[in-house]
């Protein structure tokens, strides 16, 4: 029997040859599918196939659980007019199997000393029905900020303290943490120090929502974060001893953010961080470099909606530019290339709020500085473009980037002499000229693929959902 029978057959005891169907599928397979579903399409799918509720009712179904109730908005199916009770029910059922969950508290506004009225109801379902959870990821609601913290220790802060003293090692993650002055950062942390949950948080992510500072004023209480592995926030709340802090304890990814709070600041990184000043510490090297697989900082920019002043930093790895308003120059280009060149490998160009038409200056001779930056960006293997581009310049990059594997760019963004309505024939011939470059059959992305999902990727991390921000102040 050949290789590709034996791929297709399953064989019984009774020498009998079946035909693998979707229905009889290995449960190690049954259990890979599940984890890219929502939770409630696990459940609808046990519906449609009563037998896959042997998957359903144990570990192989659960090892992660998140309630992002914008997915489910987006199919008829999965909307519900009482999210809350039956994300209670499932973790109730199934709640014995998660290792990971990620939980988005969307309601806390009907606070009235009952965690059973909001979404805070869900870390209440969690610490009595997952025992076995490893990790939890909070992503918290805009208007949660320092002046109502005292509202929520008993619902929120008390709960995450009787999860940690079931599980000591419990992996925390704070998102969408949101600051209004610099004080408050100060302040939001000093909450979570005095209930004993600073030292235990994984990671923190606090650049979201409105900030309205006045001076530049690092955070000396980051100070207290021993268990810090990722830290996401404005690079002007950062000073080279707090980083060194950071590292000589466990922090292992920086994301910082350049945005116009950090522009009307004059904010400058160069006098400020001192990246090659990182001391080494035993048993981490820092200056290693990505590939040899040790331990080291890697630091990921993301310039929003401003002008861009790059530092170099040996440890930078990718480079975001996330709603830029003014256009891409050949200067700006060029700067990536001769600062990062050597140490990037990501890189983003993503569209601006108001999308222009156009978003590069010096059209005529784009490829040139194209392939000037292309041929220096050595380590670079994924470059994501959700933003209009001439065909001749994105060509030229597959071409030129020595290390490129993955290219991401919308088909209706693609440019055929100044304009991005491209034939059958035209598109075609594209693929064809990227596909041997890259040394794969390569294809652009259609419209209504998701460009923020990406295996591997910290997405939410790197791009914001503004859509999704503005929404949280309505």
């Amino acid at each position: 029997m050949s290789h590709t029978d034996l791929c297709d057959v399953d064989a019984t005891s009774s020498g009998v040859s079946l035909e693998t169907t979707i229905t009889n599928l290995p449960d190690a397979v049954m259990s890979d599918i599940f984890q890219y579903l929502y939770w409630k399409e696990k459940i609808l799918a046990v519906e449609a196939f009563p037998a896959w509720n042997r998957i359903l009712d144990s570990s192989l179904g659960w090892k992660h659980f998140e309630n992002d109730r914008d997915y489910a908005d987006s199919f008829d199916a999965l909307k519900s007019t009482n999210y809350l009770s039956e994300e209670i029910t499932c973790i109730a059922q199934y709640g014995q199997f998660f290792t990971h969950a990620v939980i988005w508290l969307d309601d806390i506004l009907h606070l009235i000393n009952l965690a059973e009225e909001t979404d805070f109801a869900l870390l209440g379902a969690l610490e009595t029905h997952s025992f076995r959870l490893k990790s939890l990821v909070i992503y918290h609601q805009p208007n949660f900020y320092t002046a109502t913290l005292t509202e929520w220790v008993v619902p929120y802060i008390q709960l995450l303290q009787k999860m940690f003293r079931f599980s000591p090692s419990l992996q925390l993650s704070l998102r969408r943490l949101l600051l209004y002055t610099e004080e408050a950062g100060d302040q939001l942390l000093h909450f979570y120090h005095t209930h004993n949950l600073l030292q235990k948080v994984a990671c923190l992510d606090f650049c979201y929502g409105l900030r309205m500072a006045t001076s530049v004023r690092p955070i000396n209480y980051l100070v207290y974060c021993t268990s810090l592995r990722v830290l996401r926030c404005p690079i002007e709340y950062l000073d080279t001893q707090i980083l060194q802090q950071l590292v000589e304890f466990s922090l292992q990814e920086l994301y910082v953010i350049n945005d116009e709070f950090t522009l009307r600041l004059n904010y400058v990184e160069k006098s400020t961080i001192e990246w090659h000043a990182l001391q080494l510490i035993p048993g981490r090297n820092l200056k290693a470099g990505f590939h040899t697989g040790l331990n080291q900082i890697l630091v990921h920019y993301v310039f929003r909606k401003t002008s861009v002043d790059m530092c170099p930093n040996p440890y930078a790895r990718s480079l975001v530019f996330d709603n830029i308003r003014s256009s891409i120059s050949r200067a700006l280009l060029r700067s990536v290339a001769d600062t990062y060149g050597d140490k990037l490998e990501h890189i983003a160009f993503m569209h601006t709020i108001y999308n222009p038409p156009v978003p590069f200056s010096d059209l005529e001779d784009l490829p040139t500085t194209i392939q000037y930056m292309a041929s220096r960006l050595e380590c670079v293997h994924t470059v994501l473009l959700n933003l209009f581009i001439p065909k001749d310049a994105l060509i030229t990059l597959a071409r030129h980037a020595p290390a490129l594997k993955t290219l991401l760019v919308y088909e209706h963004k693609i440019m055929f002499d100044r304009h991005a309505v491209n034939t059958v024939e035209e598109t075609e011939e594209l693929k064809s000229i990227i596909s041997e470059a890259l040394g794969y059959s390569w294809k652009p992305m259609k419209e209504d693929d998701n460009f923020y999902k990406l295996s591997g990727y910290k997405q939410r991390l790197l791009f914001q959902n503004y859509f999704r921000v503005f929404n949280g102040f309505l």
